[in-house]
């Protein structure tokens, strides 16, 4: 967690632009030679806010997850809505720094500074064909390995999942990588990464959801100006109306419903001083 982060409902988002996150990942790389400390950076949207939280604030829903987020070497604002209670609670983020944007950016930087990533997860071929797309973009680009395991992080399977993380940490491991993608999608990959967190050599670890089918064309982005508005996640339910219309719907009219207490009380301290 950087100086300079925005509280957003108990989790510490740094306040960062992409280029400053790009540059702080790779940072972050050169001082895992140091320390030897494997660093959790999480992207976040509102999915993470719901899944955290219950709907009142005394009571908290996932307190594993809102533990790793609180103690993430660096929180990026995913989504828009992020940055739009940033600003209504009067201390703004610069910008959203999403799992698909930051990806590319990190495989065009690790070309030109010899870097390897690791891509784990994801369905299917899904990250083999996000890294050769990766590879075919940024000349130079090494991918130090691609694996696509199933992991349990709940349920009565748990008792069998120390041999399975053992082998997949191993190569990981193995393949000496310096920037590991997780693709297991919230909460899963939080709760992956600390569960391995003091086997891990891998210098900084990576929570990016679903960004992987973003990459290869599978799930289609909206356009810029939709990015850039904050309506994105209107394209998106064009893309998946029948799952996404009730996931979108209930996040942001929960995030609301958990935010205005802070709000109230922002500008209530506005007024007095």
């Amino acid at each position: 967690m950087s100086d300079e982060t925005i509280v957003i409902l108990g989790i510490p988002v740094d306040n960062l632009t992409m280029d400053m996150a790009v540059s702080r990942i790779f940072s972050m790389v050169d001082d895992f030679a140091e320390d030897g400390r494997a660093r959790l950076v999480a992207t976040v949207n509102v999915d993470f806010l719901v899944n955290a939280h219950a709907w009142f604030r005394k009571h908290i829903r996932h307190p594993e997850l809102l533990d790793i987020l609180r103690r993430a070497d660096m929180v990026t604002a995913d989504g828009m809505p992020i940055v739009w209670a940033s600003k209504l609670l009067g201390t703004p983020l610069r910008e959203r720094v999403t799992g698909a944007d930051l990806v590319p950016r990190l495989a065009e930087e690790a070309s030109k500074r010899k870097k390897t990533i690791f891509f784990l997860g994801g369905k299917g071929d899904v990250g083999r064909k996000a890294s050769d797309l990766l590879k075919e973009r940024y000349p130079g680009f090494e991918v130090a390995g691609v694996y696509s395991p199933f992991v349990h992080v709940e349920g009565d399977a748990l008792l069998e999942t120390e041999a399975a993380d053992e082998e997949i940490v191993d190569r990981i491991n193995q393949s000496k990588a310096d920037i590991l993608l997780l693709a297991f999608g919230n909460p899963k990959q939080e709760i992956w990464f600390e569960r391995n967190r003091l086997r891990l050599k891998v210098p900084v670890s990576i929570g990016i959801g679903g960004t992987y089918e973003f990459i290869v064309g599978s799930v289609v982005r909206a356009p810029e100006w939709m990015q850039k508005s904050g309506t994105e996640w209107l394209f998106r339910i064009t893309q998946d109306p029948k799952r996404l219309i009730k996931r979108y719907l209930i996040g942001f009219f929960k995030l609301g419903f958990m935010i205005w207490p802070a709000l109230l009380h922002y500008r209530y301290q506005a007024l007095r001083y």
